[in-house]
């Protein structure tokens, strides 16, 4: 009886600690997720305070750009992972390759930007707070599980790349000579 009481008092502790460890990640992901939005909001205010100052007017369309940018991030429907910033980056290479006007006008608004900067250097200040500020999302927002599922995928696209630069042959049981490329594609892997 004695030994029964004492294991399920074991086990309602452990319980009990797995339990507060858990709530406790809980609170700290919580935190950490509106705690890695203050670099952008930092980012922010320093652009409103250019307007402010009367560096830069509200309706120059790099400001209203920039603050639009900072703006959708705030947002608390934003992911912010790096899988959010990967997969904009994906999006925005694809529609610049599909529209070359698109490509146009926003190449004129790269070299607007550096004018801005140029001209105005608290404007450039601002821009680094914003990229540290995308930076502090993506750490915080970042799991590990999708680091290392990045790493790994990032780590066998370059052993395809490797095997696929060291141009060896071989024979196939069926005394076929074959190269490389042959094999992938028997594997299922893309030809070069």
């Amino acid at each position: 009886m004695m030994n029964s009481v004492l294991t399920a008092a074991c086990f309602f502790s452990v319980g009990f600690v797995i339990s507060s460890v858990v709530r406790d990640m809980r609170m700290l992901r919580a935190y950490r997720l509106d705690s890695s939005r203050f670099p952008m909001f930092a980012a922010r205010d320093a652009l409103v305070e250019l307007v402010a100052a009367g560096h830069m007017k509200e309706t120059d369309e790099v400001w209203a750009r920039s603050y639009l940018a900072a703006n959708r991030l705030l947002h608390l429907r934003s992911r912010g992972d790096i899988m959010f910033f990967l997969n904009q980056r994906m999006e925005h290479e694809a529609a610049m390759q599909r529209d070359l006007l698109r490509k146009r006008e926003f190449e004129l608004f790269l070299r607007k930007a550096r004018r801005a900067v140029q001209e105005t250097p608290e404007f450039g200040t601002a821009l680094e707070q914003f990229g540290r500020g995308i930076n502090c999302m993506i750490r915080e927002r970042t799991t590990l599980l999708t680091w290392t599922s990045l790493l790994g995928i990032h780590g066998l696209a370059r052993l395809v790349a490797k095997i696929r630069e060291w141009k060896w042959s071989f024979r196939l049981p069926s005394g076929q000579k074959s190269t490389v490329e042959s094999v992938m594609v028997a594997a299922g892997l893309p030809a070069c």
